[in-house]
């Protein structure tokens, strides 16, 4: 969840600070207003190509910091955990702050709860927090990919189907064991076969010779 979202020095904005509550929030204003503006800004924070167009006029750098509660999100807790090890367990991991610097320079800058990351690591973060729906490569709606994951969660299923993939895994696990034995045991019995024709053919020419001898 989105709490709260600063803009400084983007496009024809100074300073802009918004702060969001729980449930259904709307941005309203005439045409011109900035609502476009606020919407590109917010795009940076999923990764999106920056450019010193978006800089403010007289300005050298721009930026766009959002703090989102992740409590319930489990997926990005993770991400938490893989790109920010030092937050893991300090309680700091159910908040994530995003910072994205756009230099005129061209030497942005990305900051994951105050560490420096790379876009690629904001664009997973992105995916996980964020779905804007207009015409837009974000449409989260729009993935296919996505399609199960919207009816595992509206369905409740999510826990159920955790479940299942970890049995599922344990199954294949126990599957590949099985078929290693099984293998190891069809070859030890075409070991033997061929030990006991060699065997009998051993005893054959032993025999013929005997009888040559005889």
């Amino acid at each position: 969840m989105l709490l709260e979202l600063r803009i400084k020095n983007f496009a024809i904005i100074d300073v802009l600070n918004l702060s969001f509550s729980k449930g259904f929030n709307i941005l309203t204003g005439e045409t011109g207003a900035g609502k476009s503006i606020i919407l590109n800004a917010v795009h940076l924070l999923l990764g999106d190509k920056a450019t010193e167009e978006g800089i403010r006029s007289s300005e050298e750098e721009a930026s766009v910091e959002a703090l989102f509660n992740v409590s319930e999100n489990l997926e990005v807790q993770e991400k938490i955990k893989e790109k920010a090890p030092s937050l893991s367990g300090s309680g700091e991991e159910d908040s994530l702050l995003i910072r994205r610097v756009i230099a005129r320079s061209g030497r942005g800058k990305v900051f994951i709860n105050g560490n420096l990351a790379t876009l690629g690591s904001l664009s997973e973060f992105g995916e996980e927090l964020l779905s804007i729906y207009g015409q837009h490569e974000h449409q989260s709606l729009q993935r296919v990919e996505t399609h199960i994951d919207i009816l595992d969660e509206f369905g409740g299923l999510l826990g159920l189907r955790e479940t299942f993939q970890k049995q599922y895994q344990e199954f294949v696990s126990v599957s590949e064991e099985l078929g290693k034995i099984q293998a190891e045991k069809e070859r030890r019995a075409k070991e033997r076969e061929l030990m006991a024709f060699q065997s009998k053919e051993m005893r054959l020419q032993d025999f013929k010779s005997e009888k040559r001898n005889l």
